[in-house]
């Protein structure tokens, strides 16, 4: 199992951060993928191999990745996509399969 964390404000850097879940709870951090300023929101879609961020400066962008076996990030091609209009992490942001 894995988890993903965006965001910069515990001040490690911009990006997005994957972890694996230990059998006993601990995180351990296994990569990271550095993208735009400020990512906060995250949408994992429902097949498991893809994962979304938007960034929340005015760039209105949407960062698409593939997710491999282990977790590790790769970008979309044409990633990363115009989101249109500004400030997209306040857009809602529909997957479809």
């Amino acid at each position: 199992m894995f988890v993903t964390v965006g965001g910069d404000d515990a001040g490690a850097g911009d990006g997005v951060w994957v972890f694996t879940i230990g059998s006993d709870g601990t995180l351990r951090r296994v990569g990271d993928t550095p993208t735009a300023t400020g990512e906060v929101p995250l949408w994992p879609a429902s097949d498991g191999r893809h994962v979304y961020v938007s960034n929340q400066d005015l760039s209105a962008q949407l960062f698409g990745f593939d997710v491999s076996r282990d977790g590790q990030l790769t970008p979309l091609a044409g990633s990363p996509f115009p989101a249109r209009g500004q400030m997209s992490r306040y857009q809602s942001v529909a997957i479809q399969p």
